[in-house]
């Protein structure tokens, strides 16, 4: 095949953006072309892509970084490419996910060495009851002996829930070392960019997950920032996670 001109590179873009009314990322469109136009050179892409909005304001515009979408539905070239089927989406329970996250802040992430899911509003308040508490201590083998840490996670199931699932994850900066907040893959694009520039921003870890085959599968997006919590808060939280479940409180805090 020939290498692609600019004029075509823009063409087959326009197109491919407009195939996308929720918006499409940079990424996407440049596999895109790495993957049906290999002969086109990385550099003339790269380029090339990045000048649809300023070369066709009244077709294509940039609703986030690094995402574009259509300004207007528009047949000019579409049948470059042949429209996407949708998917629908079904929300788990969040009680399902509560479990295999704990495995995962354990096992894959290993920012705990305990574990647990906890849920609902058992502390009697949302703000101070997250999903899956978990621990990090030092084990009598290691030279350096440091302070026990506690991660904390909101996990939500309806890819609305951004906002609430941020504000419940700042609460628990007030006893907890590190947060992270846990959402579907499904999520509106603009939604989830918001959300990561408010978790980065604010040191909140930021994972995802999709359901396959029955089998829930993450992905680490950002990792939390260690912060110092409140120690009056602190100790107020294992107060109460203590009266509310001892035997928990045991594990975590052997």
């Amino acid at each position: 095949m020939a290498k692609l001109s600019v004029q075509q590179i823009l063409e087959y873009e326009l197109a491919l953006i407009e195939q996308h009314p929720e918006g499409i990322r940079f990424s996407d469109i440049y596999k895109w072309f790495r993957t049906h136009h290999p002969e086109t050179s990385e550099g003339t892409l790269v380029a090339q892509i990045a000048t649809v909005v300023q070369k066709f304001p009244n077709r294509v515009t940039k609703v986030a970084r690094g995402l574009y979408a259509p300004i207007k539905a528009t047949n000019a070239i579409a049948e470059v490419i042949p429209p996407r089927k949708s998917q629908p989406v079904v929300a788990l329970r969040e009680d399902r996910i509560y479990e295999p996250f704990a495995r995962y802040l354990e096992n894959e992430l290993e920012e705990v060495t305990t574990a647990e899911p906890f849920g609902g509003a058992a502390l009697r308040t949302k703000w101070g009851t997250p999903d899956v508490i978990g621990v990090y201590r030092a084990s009598k083998a290691d030279p350096i002996q440091f302070p026990l840490e506690i991660v904390c996670a909101e996990i939500k199931a309806a890819s609305d829930q951004a906002v609430v699932a941020f504000g419940q994850a700042i609460s628990y900066r007030l006893f907890a070392h590190k947060v992270y907040i846990v959402i579907p893959s499904a999520m509106e694009r603009d939604e989830f960019d918001r959300l990561q520039a408010l978790c980065l921003l604010f040191g909140i870890g930021l994972v995802s997950y999709t359901e396959t085959s029955g089998t829930i599968e993450f992905d680490i997006r950002s990792r939390a920032s260690r912060y110092e919590p409140d120690t009056y808060f602190m100790n107020l939280f294992a107060k109460q996670l203590n009266q509310f479940n001892e035997r928990l409180f045991q594990r975590l805090f052997p």
